[in-house]
């Protein structure tokens, strides 16, 4: 069995999961705000974005408390397997020493991306994520490694300025980004001297995505190859 196709089914169940527990704590969000009357509702805000499901459960009765429970351990029970089986794949080690990849987004990435070995080049690879390469725009892509990209970029982009690793390739591209022309789009918006701070920010952290991913195609070739016998 190849190492990403019972990857796969563990990291979906732990997506599910997930939705399935993030969806039943906001329906007793909401059933708590329905059902107990507003004198009693104390300092529980419940037009507060920020209010915690820790809140909610504390509100809620024992038989309730119970199936939030029973969901919450169920996602815990799918992570434990997912953890399990995303250590086994090849290009783990790798990714392991990458700062802000933790195994829940390793095993998305991989399991979304399957046989790496199928992309001939990483332009290939690019391409089937969204970001570029050959013919992207025309070319099927796949929307949910799209989704995974932004998070990677997310996980560069929340490491601490200054650190090692793809948040200095964002910071530097970022950098570079400021110094070239503005594009076409962001002249008709008025920016003549460079594009404008957002579209320089998204710029730089699809590089960084693009070079992460780049570097894990390398990794898998060598490894395919043989010139290596463990990536890490």
């Amino acid at each position: 069995m190849r190492p990403y196709t019972l990857l796969k089914g563990y990291a979906d169940a732990y997506e599910s999961a997930t939705k399935l527990r993030m969806d039943t704590n906001n329906r007793m969000r909401n059933w708590l705000r329905d059902t107990l009357p507003p004198e009693q509702w104390g300092d529980i805000d419940f037009a507060d974005e920020k209010l915690s499901d820790e809140t909610v459960f504390e509100h809620l009765p024992n038989d309730q408390r119970a199936f939030v429970e029973m969901i919450a351990g169920f996602e815990k029970a799918t992570q434990k397997h997912l953890w399990k089986e995303i250590k086994k794949h090849p290009l783990y080690p790798w990714l392991e020493g990458v700062r802000g990849i933790g195994p829940n987004l390793a095993a998305k990435l991989l399991s979304k991306l399957g046989d790496i070995d199928r992309f001939p080049t990483v332009s290939h690879m690019w391409s089937y994520c969204g970001l570029d390469g050959p013919d992207w725009r025309k070319n099927k892509h796949s929307w949910d490694l799209t989704s995974i990209g932004y998070l990677v970029a997310d996980s560069f982009q929340y490491q601490k300025k200054g650190s090692d690793g793809y948040r200095d390739v964002y910071d530097k591209r970022k950098e570079y980004e400021a110094t070239r022309p503005p594009c076409s789009k962001c002249i008709e918006q008025g920016f003549l001297e460079h594009c404008r701070p957002g579209h320089i920010n998204n710029k730089a952290r699809r590089y960084a995505v693009k070079q992460f991913l780049k570097d894990l195609w390398i990794q898998n070739s060598l490894l395919k190859s043989g010139e290596i016998d463990k990536v890490g």
